[in-house]
């Protein structure tokens, strides 16, 4: 559950994105304004959280990419 922070603090809805640094980028380009800096949520990924000219809350969230395992062989069949 979201504890609400503020009388006007409500839901966020986030959208997903592949890359985050980009993405803000193209967001403030357009117009938006930064609410809740990036910041990277340990082991998941990072969000991004702006309003829009209107005031419309938007997050932004990029999924962490799976850390690939150094050394690690496939398992091969045995017959």
């Amino acid at each position: 559950m979201y504890k609400k922070m503020g009388p006007k603090d409500g839901a966020k809805n986030f959208i997903g994105v592949e890359e985050i640094d980009s993405a803000i980028e193209t967001f403030k380009k357009a117009g938006g304004t930064e609410v809740v800096g990036k910041q990277e949520v340990p082991g998941q990924g990072w969000s991004f959280i702006g309003a829009d000219p209107e005031g419309n809350v938007i997050a932004l969230w990029e999924q962490m990419k799976p850390a690939r395992r150094a050394g690690r062989r496939r398992k091969s069949k045995r017959r």
